[in-house]
């Protein structure tokens, strides 16, 4: 491999300002343009219900954002998830975004700080691949292709994979200074160790911000190895440490991710088999990159079924046996490794969650895309100046005519779904969004006709079971509901939420104890933060209708000490608890942190105020309770909600009319 061993570059650190200088900027603002031009209506597109709400929209430790969450999101992990960094960024931006006349968050800001990231990121890699080869122009060509690759719009349109792009931005800026540090042992000057410190913190920062960055550590190693043409000794102990965070980081998102509930797990073979398929569809795509969308449904029950599970492996290993043949012709072969190494957490070979919906994902190439830039760079990089003025033109006028395209797709749920539906028919995450927007619309024999559809296109998944059971249930067929519940659960027998929902809809019925068995079946299989908190909540809400004070108590209070801000529920039922038990003051304690709560739950509902407010007139405390049931006039009056609007009246009424006879009795 010595031929595409490049040679150490000096310390150039006091050129002066020369004609290569302008070069380099020229590029880095050509760069930056394309990317704003051609992702720059993205900040016109919506939140969406596939993790934006969850993550931001009606993030309740977003809304409002206070030091208190960002202490909160760097004390553990949150959603199955640790990323602080990412959560911090997100709460800034919470702050600073202009919210609406309903103070809703939102989006075109966090739109626009993920484009500024992706640019920054793209000039990241000009910057490193500059200084791999030495030319500016073949450096600028493997930026465009980073920077306005088609793959590249899903981490970019997506507000929830901000935290790809910021953890793709700080691993590739950890490897640029990892290749400065390398070069500096060779070159014999005294800054390797604040290279090498410099490094390890970009790499740290990429980690805090999704857990994908460990992949930076097999890249690296195959650049400092195969490109710099280091001993492997000296990697190795170079790698050592962030190769320990990598594997401390992996062990805490398995554990939270609940990587033992996956519905199907294939065996070792069948993991080798699907990672040479997985490998053989993204380089598709990278050549031919047309037919994108959100959901691919590649999991592994329906991989197994197909003509191409055992022929696409073998093109794999044909394409990795020719790049090895021409190894000292070229750099096919580092940047296939290089590519392939950055995909490692995620070619399945290792279970993770989201393989339950599909193996492969267009996110998953975004640090990915550096092996083939560094393919096109060291390719181009003897090339006369016309050749890579032509290519450049090319690939911005071919790549940016596809991303602004795809960028189409990403407006909004139903822009989003109805694509992915167009190009994966099967597509269960389709077929649950269309779903629930045909329920909103009224349209309840199209909801029907979709998810009865996606369960006979994957009777496999669990996932395509509750979204049948989903609309069974918005139209009160509990029976139904249960019947595809009991399908799901028999393909998935660890599916939290299929436990949640056949502890609700037994709960309905009236059957209790069985609610609360299946509610903490639930518990045991889930993992985020605000799931817990509300199966708590529920099974407290259960055990208090049975009657079982005390251990309705402890639900409450396990669901308070997960999420003491916005348990408003949890509050209001440990105030009926405590106060069936005769712990009167106990009670008001906590009807007064449910009041409390209220304003920090994103848009509570008027049946939190109502709640509140009977608590109180139960007690005697009717000033209180006019006060909060006045609050919730206004949220009925807004929501156009005639009916509770008349009972809320009537009740103030009421309590008004009491007080006003206390008041007469005291009277002297």
């Amino acid at each position: 491999m010595q031929d595409i061993t490049l040679i150490n570059h000096n310390d150039q650190s006091g050129t002066r300002f020369s004609g290569e200088n302008v070069r380099t900027l020229l590029a880095i603002a050509f760069l930056i343009l394309a990317v704003l031009a051609t992702f720059s209506q993205t900040t016109r597109c919506d939140f969406l219900s596939y993790d934006d709400t969850i993550h931001i929209a009606r993030n309740p430790w977003l809304n409002p954002p206070t030091w208190k969450s960002v202490e909160r999101f760097w004390q553990g992990p949150y959603w199955g998830e640790y990323v602080p960094l990412t959560y911090t960024l997100w709460a800034w931006e919470s702050h600073a975004d202009r919210r609406d006349a309903d103070d809703k968050l939102t989006p075109g800001l966090f739109h626009f700080v993920n484009i500024a990231l992706h640019a920054m990121a793209t000039v990241a890699v000009f910057v490193l691949l500059k200084d791999l080869t030495g030319a500016t122009g073949a450096a600028l060509l493997a930026g465009l292709l980073f920077g306005l690759h088609p793959l590249q719009v899903e981490p970019v349109a997506w507000i929830s994979e901000t935290r790809g792009v910021l953890s793709g931005l700080f691993g590739i800026l950890a490897i640029g200074m990892y290749v400065r540090f390398a070069r500096s042992l060779k070159s014999s000057t005294s800054r390797s160790a604040a290279w090498y410190l410099a490094a390890t913190l970009a790499f740290a920062l990429a980690l805090l911000s999704k857990s994908s960055a460990v992949a930076v550590v097999p890249m690296l190693a195959v650049i400092d190895v195969l490109l710099l043409g280091r001993r492997a000794r000296s990697t190795f102990v170079a790698l050592l440490p962030w190769a320990t965070a990598a594997v401390a980081m992996a062990a805490m998102m398995t554990s939270q991710q609940g990587i033992g509930s996956i519905a199907y797990r294939p065996n070792l073979l069948e993991r080798i088999v699907m990672s040479g398929d997985a490998i053989a569809f993204y380089l598709g795509k990278l050549v031919w990159p047309t037919r994108l969308c959100v959901d691919y449904g590649w999991y592994p029950l329906f991989m197994r079924e197909q003509w191409w599970f055992e022929v696409l492996p073998m093109l794999t290993v044909a394409l990795f046996v020719a790049a090895w043949l021409l190894r000292r012709r070229g750099s096919l072969l580092l940047g296939l490794l290089v590519f392939v190494a950055a995909l490692s957490p995620v070619l399945g070979l290792v279970p993770f969650s989201f393989q339950d919906m599909s193996l492969v994902a267009d996110r998953f190439v975004y640090l990915a895309m550096l092996g083939p830039a560094l393919f096109l760079a060291m390719s181009t990089r003897r090339l006369s100046g016309k050749w890579l003025s032509g290519i450049a033109v090319a690939l911005v006028v071919v790549l940016a005519t596809l991303s602004f395209r795809q960028t189409l797709v990403w407006r909004n749920d139903l822009s989003l779904s109805i694509h992915a539906r167009e190009v994966n028919r099967s597509s269960i995450f389709a077929a649950a969004t269309l779903a629930q927007e045909m329920m909103r619309r009224g349209d309840h024999e199209e909801a029907d006709y979709l998810s009865v559809e996606a369960t006979r296109l994957n009777p496999h998944s669990a996932r395509a079971w509750i979204t049948l059971a989903q609309v069974h249930t918005f139209h009160g067929r509990h029976a139904a509901a249960l019947e595809a519940l009991n399908n799901a659960l028999e393909l998935h027998p660890t599916s939290s939420l299929a436990h949640r929902m056949v502890a609700e809809t037994m709960e309905k019925q009236n059957h209790l104890d069985e609610a609360i068995d299946h509610y903490r079946l639930a518990l045991k299989y889930g993992r985020r933060d605000a799931d817990r908190a509300v199966l708590y909540t529920r099974i407290g809400s259960a055990l208090l209708r049975l009657h079982h004070d005390n251990e309705a108590i402890k639900a409450f209070e396990s669901a308070i000490e997960i999420l003491p801000r916005v348990t408003i529920d949890a509050w209001i039922g440990l105030a009926q608890a405590r106060l069936r038990t005769g712990d009167t003051e106990g009670a008001l304690e906590a009807a007064r942190n449910a009041e409390t709560s209220l304003p920090q739950s994103p848009r509570a509902p008027p049946a939190f105020y109502v709640s509140i407010a009977k608590f109180y007139a139960d007690v005697g405390h009717l000033d209180d309770a006019i006060r909060l049931a006045s609050q919730a006039v206004d949220g009925y009056r807004k929501n156009e909600d005639a009916l509770g609007l008349r009972q809320i009246e009537q009740f103030i009424e009421t309590w008004q009319a009491n007080a006003d006879s206390q008041s007469h009795t005291v009277s002297p």
